[in-house]
């Protein structure tokens, strides 16, 4: 009985003159192989990484800045009037004529834990008169919004909420999902900030610190916080009789919960050199297996003629004559 002990590999050379056929076709093969790949993952549209997304839970801070603008009837002849607050001086002084101090209040909810608000929820109560209706109520809410995955972002964001009705409302309840409204992608490559937008600092060519001013403004910016799903409930007074007495206040009850945001960014180089390699890559060991198989036909089948020398692994070691 015979065993194999040892065991060498015996490795044939298919030798050729350098202008030949078989030299031209082994030439062919390794371009073939590099170039071939290349175009493939190119013509995809998407070997050069121009833009990527990535999930991210923004980190949101209520700045305790509000604009409150009420507007209804404030006396049995249905006189119109409007009522106002706002926290900054500029606000104060575009509806000077029409302030009164509401009670407001703010908290933040971390539901997981993580040290990350996932709710804000907005109370704003505003005193009425007993003969005062309300037909409509605006409010802008300002918050700190910032991002600080692959592209950073820090920016002042405005929640705006508003609603008008014709029957005369005690209560208007909120409830939205923030999100990232985008022009252009964010940058990897620095901080995206974005000017810090108040009252007061509208174009001096409009009407300063009005609602309307400020969101047109607001509006103009390349990233702004934007409400989704957003529901509202109005709360319509129980007498409708304008000679009784109705809630002595109207309140705005705003919630907003900050989901996960898919934001959308210009990768820096490393990143798109890597996609772009790993795309090559693939496509590449494919056809470097189907040449290799090609290249294997072509020459131990003498397609093209070439000169075989079979070596071993160690031809300077003397060997043993065979015997058969």
């Amino acid at each position: 009985m015979v065993v194999t002990v040892f065991q060498e590999p015996i490795v044939r050379k298919y030798r050729a003159p350098l202008c030949s056929l078989a030299c031209l076709f082994n030439l062919v093969v390794v371009v073939a192989a590099l170039v071939v790949p290349f175009y493939v993952a190119y013509a995809s549209q998407n070997f050069w990484l121009k833009t990527n997304t990535f999930l991210e839970q923004p980190v949101i801070n209520f700045q305790y800045d509000v604009l409150v603008v009420l507007q209804g009837t404030a006396a049995q002849d249905s006189q119109v009037a409007t009522w106002a607050w706002s926290t900054t001086a500029g606000g104060q002084e575009a509806y000077e004529n029409y302030l009164r101090a509401p009670i407001i209040r703010a908290w933040a909810e971390d539901d997981n834990l993580d040290e990350v608000a996932d709710t804000w929820t907005v109370t704003v109560q505003m005193p009425l008169e007993a003969t005062e209706r309300v037909y409509q109520a605006q409010a802008l809410l300002y918050f700190g919004y910032s991002l600080q995955g692959p592209a950073q972002l820090d920016m002042d964001a405005i929640a705006y909420v508003e609603h008008a009705s014709p029957l005369p409302g005690t209560e208007l309840l909120v409830e939205a999902d923030a999100a990232l409204r985008q022009r252009t992608p964010l940058s990897v490559r620095r901080a995206n900030t974005h000017p810090s937008l108040r009252f007061g600092e509208a174009s001096p060519s409009m009407f300063p610190n009005k609602i309307s001013t400020v969101l047109s403004s607001y509006a103009k910016r390349n990233y702004t916080m934007a409400l989704e799903n957003t529901y509202k409930s109005w709360g319509v007074s129980s007498v409708l009789d304008p000679n009784s007495i109705v809630a002595d206040s109207f309140c705005l009850n705003f919630t907003m919960r900050v989901p996960r945001d898919t934001v959308l960014y210009t990768p820096g180089v490393p990143e798109v050199l890597k996609t772009a390699w790993i795309q090559f890559f693939a496509i590449f060991v494919l056809f470097a297996v189907l040449l290799a198989v090609l290249q294997s036909f072509v020459f131990t089948n003498q397609v093209l003629e070439s000169v075989v020398a079979a070596e071993g692994p160690m031809p300077h070691t003397k060997r043993k004559e065979h015997r058969f």
